[in-house]
């Protein structure tokens, strides 16, 4: 297991404004992008409230809930989900047809 830390990173955008980038390690180790703030205060308490969101079990991506449900259906659950072909098959053309034209550009936690 890997010990979750965090860190910001500093920007200067093209009018040249400052800004911080928040990231932390998640506990597969792999680096997760928290969001972009004013301060590095804020993006110091962004990453650590990551961290502590993830330590607890409460998450394991933070930005998981943003991700759109047709990007999560095709690319994460659908290619992970075993089943026969003739189910593959049924379960494609009903997502297609009636899921994704539905809630397709909705993020999965208001779906």
């Amino acid at each position: 297991m890997v010990t979750p830390m965090g860190w910001h990173e500093r920007t200067v955008t093209k009018k040249g404004f400052e800004r911080f980038k928040s990231y932390y390690r998640d506990l597969r180790g792999e680096k997760q992008y928290e969001g972009t703030y004013n301060t590095p205060e804020e993006a110091d308490k962004a990453w650590q409230r990551a961290e502590a969101w993830m330590t607890d079990g409460r998450i394991i991506d933070a930005k998981g809930g943003r991700v759109k449900f047709e990007k999560y259906v095709l690319e994460t659950w659908f290619p992970n989900h075993v089943i026969e072909q003739s189910s593959a098959d049924d379960y494609d053309y009903r997502l297609k047809r009636h899921l994704i034209p539905w809630f397709g550009n909705l993020p999965m936690n208001l779906t």
